[in-house]
């Protein structure tokens, strides 16, 4: 596209060849007599007249565009001209902001967590942009120093982390902190890079010697937790939300935060499984979150079970307790958690995968509040009355009660009934079950959603999978009319069989109950996978699947990892 000038100067050329238009001198003459002219004379003259007019017109219609064009480009001009004023009479505070501003923008942009023991932290970054930057960020912005990672990974390569963290803390003066300790690394010291001549040993080397030799090693490494661990807890009356993973051994390092926990919300631990006796004298419960009066979470999960079961009293506004290791408790440890329960009124979640409870409670606890509950233990399903109870998780600890492997389903029936609550999703996890699955869904009308994970089947399992499967399909006394999702996951049994004809569990009336709940705008999402054998849908079913997955409905049936309705 040419620019502007060079269109100018092309408009110029068009009509620089109108100065070749004149009068011809050879006429003027008949301007001085009052001759008529001859009529070749006149023929010039008329020529030359439309020539001239024509020119005058195509340029006076250009130099008309022009002038328009020229009004608004100085319009356009006029407007710019006063935008650049202000924004040049805008600029010298820009330069000058105030305090109260410039610790608004470094909030907003330090609005995620970052690891405080690195240099690119937006803090640490924000402090070194001029003089100016550097004391409101660090003397007047505390807010931004109190939301923080503290990473094994990060520290092993700062020359001095703990005096770093320290600065961190000062430079948050006294506000609540929020923050995650991940002090997980290697739970196996032979893969923490030392030497193989370091672990070496002769055959005949004592085991003890042995021990003592990685325990040498962790100290070295412990001594950066150990000293990290305890700079935190000195600020422990800060501590807001904060996560923890940390080695079991290191764990009485947390015990001075007991009482002095005032602003405390959420309290996180995970435990590294340590792979060799090289721990601190384990306690089988603490208490080192009593006293906590502002505490709503409490999680604790990990894979071993050396941790102590967290045992918080005096916290009147717990709304959560998770405690998602399976460990087998004793009498102590079960009244202890049906006290939680008692003096919790505020409690919406609870969850422990500890199982055997040697008794039931009596008299039972009765909490209205708690919605959701998550267990492995029948007998602590025994000791309750949840009649606001909406969502439940039940999993198997037959490995206690192989005499009676459906101790958690037939409990969790009891507690059904006799709390007379309504629930609104169920998922049950590697349990046996009996006819009281079939009876707990009959009590909850209101159940949205059923998840059933099971393995294998025992012979009894395998005929309540099918009599629901029977009710599921009858359109006469309907099972669960406001199900919503249904999650099935089987392994190999004999009755999941259809061969290439319409029959056994996944059958023509299953494929009924599924297009007619999807058709009435109610189940909307049904996954089933058999995990362990080759297992094929008659023709008929896939192909109904196949169309109801077209539609929109989130259905998937899957076999040894793959789509069973993929084409």
């Amino acid at each position: 596209m040419s620019s502007l000038p060079e269109i100018l100067e092309l408009l110029v050329q068009q009509h620089t060849s109108n100065l070749d238009h004149d009068f011809p001198q050879s006429l003027s003459p008949f301007l001085k007599t009052n001759d008529l002219p001859p009529e070749s004379d006149v023929k010039v003259l008329g020529d030359l007249s439309k020539h001239v007019s024509d020119a005058l017109r195509l340029i006076t219609s250009d130099m008309e565009s022009l002038i328009g064009a020229h009004s608004q480009l100085k319009k356009i001009q006029d407007h710019l001209l006063r935008v650049d004023a202000e924004i040049k009479r805008a600029m010298p505070p820009i330069e000058r902001l105030p305090v109260e501003i410039l610790v608004q923008v470094f909030k907003e942009a330090t609005s995620e967590m970052g690891d405080a023991l690195d240099m690119r932290w937006e803090p640490f970054v924000i402090s070194r942009v001029c003089r100016k930057w550097r004391v409101v960020a660090t003397e007047q912005c505390p807010e931004i120093w109190t939301e923080f990672i503290l990473e094994q990974e990060v520290w092993d390569y700062v020359e001095d982390p703990v005096a770093r963290l320290s600065l961190v803390l000062s430079r948050g003066a006294e506000r609540s902190l929020e923050f995650n300790f991940d002090a997980s690394g290697d739970s196996d010291v032979s893969d923490y890079g030392v030497s193989p001549e370091f672990w070496s040993h002769d055959v005949d080397e004592d085991v003890d010697e042995i021990n003592a030799r990685r325990v040498s090693y962790l100290r070295i490494d412990d001594s950066i937790i150990e000293q990290l661990l305890q700079d935190l807890v000195r600020h422990c009356h800060r501590w807001r939300d904060v996560y923890f993973s940390i080695p079991s051994r290191l764990f009485h390092l947390l015990s001075p935060i007991r009482g002095k926990l005032p602003a405390l919300v959420l309290f996180s631990l995970d435990c590294v499984t340590e792979n060799f006796a090289v721990q601190s004298s384990i306690l089988t419960e603490s208490y080192i979150l009593d006293g906590a009066p502002l505490l709503e979470t409490v999680s604790v999960s990990c894979l071993g079970t050396e941790l102590p079961v967290l045992i918080p009293q005096g916290v009147p506004n717990l709304t959560s307790y998770t405690d998602g290791r399976a460990r087998v408790g004793d009498l102590t440890l079960h009244q202890h958690f049906l006290n939680i329960i008692r003096t919790s009124p505020h409690l919406k979640s609870f969850s422990i995968m500890r199982i055997w409870s040697p008794t039931v409670a009596t008299p039972h606890v009765v909490h209205p509040g708690i919605t959701h509950l998550s267990t492995a233990d029948g007998t602590f399903l025994r000791s309750l009355r949840l009649p606001g109870l909406k969502n439940m998780e039940l999993y198997d600890s037959t490995r206690v009660f192989q005499d009676h492997i459906y101790h958690e389903i037939s409990s969790l029936y009891d507690l059904v009934i006799h709390s007379a609550c309504n629930l609104s999703s169920l998922k049950v996890v590697d349990c046996a079950v009996n006819e009281n699955l079939i009876h707990i869904l009959e009590a909850s009308p209101d159940l949205t959603s059923l998840t059933l994970q099971k393995n294998v089947y025992d012979s009894d399992s395998a005929q309540t999978i099918k009599s629901l499967f029977d009710r599921l399909r009858s359109f006469e006394h309907v099972l669960v009319p406001r199900l919503q999702s249904l999650t099935l996951t089987m392994e190999d049994a004999d009755f999941l069989s259809t061969e290439s004809t319409d029959v056994g569990l996944y059958d023509r009336l299953f494929g009924y109950f599924i297009e007619d709940r999807w058709r009435k705008g109610i189940l909307r999402s049904v996954t089933v996978t058999i995990q362990s054998r080759e297992f094929t849908l008659s023709q008929g079913f896939r192909e109904n699947m196949i169309r109801l997955k077209d539609e929109g409905m989130d259905v998937e049936f899957s076999s040894q990892g793959k789509s069973l309705l993929c084409l």
